[in-house]
């Protein structure tokens, strides 16, 4: 595939426009182009001759995109739409509202930790939304919402913000998040 239809597809996944990919994209080896959002804190995706794409967490630069790409981790571009869409139109979402215990299982299962271990750094905030963050230091928290909805945020962002962001619709899918935290403990 050409360089433009790579680009192209990175533009879909990243939800940015092909000039905005363009000013972004950079090229890594075997053809590979890495094109970072152009918004802070969202990270980048991966995109393959084939059109073969994977997403790239905050604050990974492109030797770590590398690492990640030669490990085999992939992500479809299916997926990428999740980042974007609103909670009305999120596909993972669940009818009934989650119990606490529920929540700490997703959070548990996402930070490849124990319930114990997840309960004891779990924050609850308003409306039902808890925050656990990863016992690795720097490696970010997770929010789980009231409908077991998931949002990956860096160390750095405040509980407060991810809230926010959680509230205007963002949300980072369940397999992005295992990807995020795999082979990591806590």
């Amino acid at each position: 595939m050409s360089r433009e239809q790579q680009i192209a597809v990175g533009a879909q996944c990243m939800n940015i426009g092909v000039d905005a990919a363009e000013q972004t994209a950079q090229d890594l080896e075997s053809g590979l182009i890495l094109i970072e959002s152009p918004l802070p804190k969202v990270g980048a995706v991966v995109v393959a001759p084939d059109l073969s794409t994977m997403f790239v967490p905050p604050f990974n630069d492109a030797n770590d995109a590398l690492e990640y790409w030669r490990s085999g981790q992939r992500t479809p571009v299916e997926e990428f739409a999740l980042l974007w869409q609103s909670p009305s139109e999120t596909v993972e979402r669940h009818s009934h509202l989650a119990t606490r215990d529920e929540k700490l299982s997703v959070a548990a299962g996402i930070l490849n930790g124990t319930l114990e271990a997840v309960a004891v750094r779990a924050n609850d905030m308003e409306d039902g939304i808890i925050v656990v963050s990863s016992e690795a230091r720097g490696a970010g928290s997770v929010l789980i919402g009231p409908d077991l909805s998931t949002l990956f945020f860096p160390s750095y962002v405040w509980p407060q913000e991810a809230v926010a962001q959680w509230r205007g619709g963002r949300r980072t899918p369940k397999s992005v998040l295992a990807e995020i935290w795999s082979g990591r403990t806590g």
